[in-house]
């Protein structure tokens, strides 16, 4: 039926629902390699293994990649893979380094979002730098690690030097999960004047260094901050921020880990204070229980 209709774009679309159907359909429309437009592979591991396999071959028209087995995994994206007009890459729980031949042409990217990266596909803030330096037209970033870094690694990003500084000028989405080392570090080293949208996720650790984060923040034209809610709970405590006084989607939203959630939501918010200046609306939420100030 592919084979003798019009050569309309293809949409591969697999969720671990009706495998045996899934798998026959996908295996024609990779017949057809030069329609696939879409490709979105979620489910449990040994399927996904299979499935991944199969991309081993140049997909010219493809613009759109989502992978996320349910665990985390080695699995890595065969090195033949290439998609020369690839738009949007979303992995999760996938074993791919940032240096991988895949992101060698990635500069028509606007989306790139790297969750739970596996620790063998660790990469160092300064190799990060430079392959988003290589991506203009990026929109969306997200970057969040499986689990905090060892503290050698963590040293090691404490010494660094020479790192380049990148502008992104079309970046208004940025996401990170991860130790502050880490974020300081790359932060310090990147600009995003028309950032819009901030989310960040801290890893419990004996201190919260968030100074390079407040540079990033005052950096940016776009971020609107009028109204915020602080929750605490018995694992840390979040912050979302709105643009407006009624709350839909925050501009900025910041989770963390502590078992002495005051103390550390006094030396965070502390040091970020300058960016919520135009914050008219705060309410505290803690454990169900809310009040509101002005």
């Amino acid at each position: 039926m592919l084979a003798h209709s019009p050569p309309f774009p293809l949409l591969i679309d697999y969720d671990d629902i009706n495998y045996s159907c899934d798998r026959k359909g996908i295996m024609l429309a990779l017949l057809h390699r030069d329609r696939v437009r879409r490709i979105r592979l979620m489910g449990s591991i040994p399927i996904l293994e299979w499935l991944v396999i199969v991309l081993d071959d140049e997909f010219p028209m493809l613009e759109y990649l989502c992978i996320s087995p349910e665990d985390n995994t080695t699995l890595r994206i065969p090195r033949a893979y290439q998609a020369p007009q690839l738009r949007r890459l979303v992995l999760t729980n996938l074993a791919f380094p940032i240096g991988s031949p895949q992101l060698s042409d990635a500069a028509r990217l606007t989306t790139l979002s790297l969750t739970r990266i596996h620790p063998s596909a660790y990469f160092p803030p300064n190799e990060l730098l430079k392959r988003v330096s290589l991506i203009p037209h990026l929109e969306t970033l997200m970057i969040d690690f499986h689990s905090p870094l060892p503290d050698d690694v963590e040293r090691e990003l404490l010494h660094m030097q020479n790192t380049p500084h990148v502008t992104l000028p079309n970046l208004r989405s940025f996401g990170f999960g991860g130790v502050t080392t880490y974020s300081e570090a790359f932060l310090s080293q990147i600009t995003a004047p028309r950032l819009e949208v901030l989310q960040v996720m801290f890893f419990k650790q004996l201190t919260f260094s968030v100074s390079c984060l407040l540079q990033f923040m005052t950096s940016s034209e776009k971020l609107m901050m009028r109204s915020a809610v602080l929750s605490f709970d018995g694992w840390g405590a979040s912050l979302w921020v709105y643009p407006f006084a009624t709350p839909g989607l925050p501009t900025f939203a910041l989770r963390f880990s502590s078992r002495h959630q005051l103390s550390t939501a006094a030396q965070i918010f502390n040091i970020l204070s300058p960016v919520f200046a135009s914050v008219v609306d705060l309410a505290l939420e803690y454990e169900g229980h809310m009040s509101s100030t002005q």
